[in-house]
């Protein structure tokens, strides 16, 4: 088992249309591949982490975009309320309002008939 210099194989292997069989010509395949598959990793693991990144800034935003259309449903809620609060007032203000002439009528015409009493 001989391996030719210039070659990555030796000659077993070589004439061979399989793969490497022989250990040294694996070994030397490997030690080819290594740092090829070293450098991938690394490459893999730095996607990774920027995919990471992606992914936390993202779903940061969707949070935060979420809280924003959380919020103005509950703005809206309140502002219904408001509008709601602001007219039963009104119509409160209104109730009272001819309830307190209806007393002041009904007051003036006592006041009266009592003045006449007196009078009499």
């Amino acid at each position: 088992m001989v391996r030719k210099p210039s070659s990555s194989c030796c000659a077993i292997c070589e004439g061979s249309n399989l793969a490497s069989i022989c250990a040294p010509c694996v070994n030397h395949k490997l030690n080819e591949y290594s740092p090829l598959l070293k450098s991938l990793n690394t490459v893999c693991k730095s996607h990774y982490s920027k995919l990471d990144d992606l992914l936390a800034k993202k779903r940061k935003a969707d949070q935060q975009i979420n809280w924003r259309v959380m919020q103005n449903v509950e703005l809206k809620a309140l502002k219904e309320r408001l509008t709601y609060l602001k007219k039963k007032l009104a119509e409160d203000k209104a109730k009272v309002s001819k309830e307190s002439n209806d007393l002041k009528l009904k007051y003036g015409s006592l006041e009266l008939a009592f003045s006449i009493a007196k009078e009499i």
